[in-house]
């Protein structure tokens, strides 16, 4: 345990409270933990399993979970594999509206950046609040907002009362 006091502070700090550097294995563990090894030696043999993993992850610079949301751990190549279906997807639904001409822009970074929305909108393993983000996003590209009109309508509620009165 390390314990280190805060100049600001009398209060002396313990780092993982119960926590016990020295025994790695701990039989009192066995049956409780998933999993838990039977022996000390079959402890180190996962441990040492479990290093050079680690060592051979580091050296290929894979040692991170970056883009892989949560749930997914274990299965980053079927992730690769729907991202790369909804960007095939996104593809050619832009490649459609371009040839409908149905966008405003023929900026080629447009067509980029809408491509890419469209990916995140089209698969199903990003987060939902990423996905009606992008969807937002793109409808806000695609169709623009109704034209708003500045009309009166105290004349036409007068014209109604008007005629009402006629008759």
């Amino acid at each position: 345990m390390s314990s280190t006091t805060n100049e600001h502070s009398t209060r002396t700090r313990t780092w993982r409270p119960g926590f016990v550097r020295g025994k790695p294995w701990d039989p009192a563990n066995i049956g409780v933990v998933r999993g838990y090894p039977k022996t000390e030696e079959e402890w180190q043999a996962r441990r040492e399993r479990q290093i050079l993993k680690a060592k051979a992850l580091h050296e290929r610079g894979v040692f991170h979970r970056r883009g892989v949301p949560d749930g997914w751990s274990g299965r980053k190549d079927d992730l690769d594999a729907m991202r790369a279906t909804a960007a095939e997807k996104a593809r050619q639904a832009v490649q459609a509206m371009i040839r409908r001409n149905s966008l405003p822009s023929d900026d080629e970074r447009a067509h980029m950046a809408l491509e890419s929305l469209m990916a995140i909108m089209l698969c199903e393993a990003e987060h939902i609040s990423d996905r009606v983000s992008a969807a937002r996003a793109v409808l806000k590209f695609t169709k623009g907002q109704a034209p708003r009109r500045k009309e009166d309508t105290l004349p036409a509620a007068e014209e109604l009362v008007a005629e009402m009165l006629k008759e």
